[in-house]
C-alpha cells in the first residue's frame, strides 16, 4: 500500500484535504466516494520533509536547530502536552529564529487540518539512540 494525498469535497459541500493508504489511486477514489465525497484531486504523496520549507538553501533549518525542536517537542509531549499546546509553546520560544517559527506554524497548520493523521497526533514521542 501507498500514501496518496487527496482533495474532497464532503457531503456539507465543504473542501477537505487529506492522506491516505491505498494500493492505488483508484482504489482511494473508490473509497473515497463510497464514505459520501467527491473527489476533486488524487496524488501520490511524496515524502516531503517538514524541514526544508523552499529549495532555497538560506532557508533550510540546521542540524542544530533540528536537533533542538524535535528534543523541545519530545519534552512537551513526553510531558503530557497535546501537540497543538506543545507547537505554540515552542513558537513562543523560537520568535527570535524566523526559519523555526516558519516551520512550527506550517507543522501546526497541518495538524489543525488533519494532514498529520490523527494517530499521529496522540502518540507520544519516543527516544532514539
Amino acid at each position: 500500500m501507498a500514501l496518496y494525498s487527496y482533495k474532497a469535497v464532503n457531503t456539507a459541500g465543504e473542501t477537505e484535504e487529506g492522506v491516505r493508504e491505498a494500493g492505488d489511486e483508484t482504489q482511494l477514489i473508490k473509497a473515497l466516494q463510497s464514505e459520501g465525497y467527491i473527489p476533486i484531486k488524487v496524488t501520490s504523496a511524496r515524502a516531503k520533509s517538514l524541514f526544508s520549507l523552499s529549495s532555497n538553501n538560506q532557508n533550510r533549518l540546521t542540524q542544530k536547530e533540528i536537533g533542538l525542536f524535535t528534543s523541545e517537542l519530545a519534552t512537551l509531549l513526553d510531558s503530557g502536552l497535546p501537540l497543538d499546546k506543545s507547537l505554540l509553546v515552542l513558537m513562543e520560544l523560537t520568535e527570535d529564529n524566523e526559519r523555526l517559527t516558519k516551520l512550527i506554524a506550517k507543522v501546526l497548520e497541518k495538524s489543525q487540518k488533519r494532514l498529520i493523521p490523527r494517530r499521529c497526533v496522540g502518540i507520544t514521542s519516543r527516544r532514539v539512540y
